[in-house]
């Protein structure tokens, strides 16, 4: 074939492949790079909002590539300050870093206990237990009262009086006034 040896020693044709001076030149990161990205990476931010703040901004996967050790690094060693933070007030008798601690690294947990209770309300028993309350009730003391009178008459829900007296009102039901 007449083609030129390419960098291995293989016969080449001249098209495709890498040629010399193409691309970008790959990302080699500063130390004060890999110190900013360690720093933000211990204050919480997410890898997104690190790799827009390196360079011009860079792809969040370049960042996982090049700066791997100190996203890790960054979050263990805020991770290790704030646990011995809490550790300290846990000591010292702060009741929610102690009650955090245990929850978190003893695995205590709270727990609630729930009774489920079942009952069945008949609602013809209980009217019929309320009407028999009604009936054994001793309601000998009820005072007549009068509806719509100036003077108080005695009062019959059937219209006799005690012996038949005639002179009693019947007791209305409303509408039928």
């Amino acid at each position: 074939m007449g083609g030129h040896l390419d960098n291995s020693g293989q016969e080449s044709s001249g098209w495709g492949g890498v040629r010399e001076g193409a691309g970008k030149p790959g990302m080699v990161p500063t130390d004060e790079e890999r110190a900013m990205v360690e720093k933000l990476s211990g204050f919480g931010l997410q890898q997104e909002s690190i790799a827009a703040m390196v360079r011009d901004g860079i792809h969040v996967d370049t960042l996982r590539t090049h700066f791997k050790r100190e996203l890790e690094l960054g979050k263990a060693k805020a991770n290790g300050k704030i646990g011995k933070t809490l550790f300290d007030k846990a000591i010292n008798g702060d009741t929610a870093s102690l009650i955090w601690w245990t929850k978190t690294q003893m695995r205590w947990a709270e727990t609630q206990k729930h009774e489920i209770v079942q009952t069945t309300i008949s609602i013809n028993g209980a009217l019929e237990a309320a009407k028999n309350r009604v009936i054994s009730a001793d309601i000998t003391d009820i005072e007549p009262i009068a509806i719509g009178m100036d003077e108080k008459k005695p009062v019959s829900l059937d219209g006799q009086g005690a012996e038949g007296d005639a002179s009693m009102e019947r007791l209305q039901p409303p509408g039928e006034l």
